[in-house]
């Protein structure tokens, strides 16, 4: 699976989206913008909530990538973030939702083009485990402890990765902007 790395790399690009787009419409506190990266950055790690259990357990195998790692648990997640963060009135439960669908379900696709197992996308309704035949992510690989060198490469890759996806964006960003900006006149 990714290391954390390039699940909050993407929880980041979903954070400028919609912070951009919905600008004016939060809690003022979420205007400074850090409240709201790092609800971003919970959101796209929430599925590794499980490493808990399996940390303290000493199994991986047994309880990571399992049910947290699903499509169903992914919609019962966004619910109850989404309401959660409408409580707060951080937005409204509609933008919530799909800030918290979009984080959960962008870590599924990325664990899904990882090395490993595979994870259970269908639980609770099948316990097969899917996985991409292409491995785009070399994955922390937790069989060889916690300090192994091929760790150093995941991280490499990973940080190569984020800093791709940030380019990108803020460069689609500028092409948007001039454009829009162009249309006015």
């Amino acid at each position: 699976m990714p290391s954390p790395v390039a699940h909050v790399t993407l929880g980041y690009v979903l954070f400028r989206s919609f912070r951009g787009y919905y600008r004016g419409s939060f809690h003022p506190v979420l205007t400074s913008g850090w409240v709201f990266f790092f609800l971003c950055a919970f959101l796209s790690l929430l599925p590794d909530i499980d490493v808990g259990a399996a940390v303290w357990f000493s199994d991986f195998g047994k309880y990571h990538s399992n049910l947290t790692h699903s499509l169903s648990a992914g919609l019962v997640a966004a619910v109850i973030a989404g309401a959660f963060i409408k409580l707060f009135r951080f937005m409204d439960f509609r933008h919530g939702f799909w800030l918290a669908l979009l984080s959960y379900y962008l870590h599924l696709f990325l664990d899904f083009f990882s090395y490993g197992r595979g994870i259970m996308l269908l639980w609770p309704f099948s316990d097969q485990r899917f996985g991409s035949p292409a491995t785009l992510f070399l994955g922390v690989r937790w069989e060889n402890g916690l300090w192994a060198v091929s760790h150093i490469w995941t991280a490499l890759s990973e940080v190569l990765f984020a800093l791709a996806h940030i380019l990108l964006y803020e460069a689609l960003r500028r092409v948007f902007l001039r454009r829009y900006q162009s249309s006015d006149l």
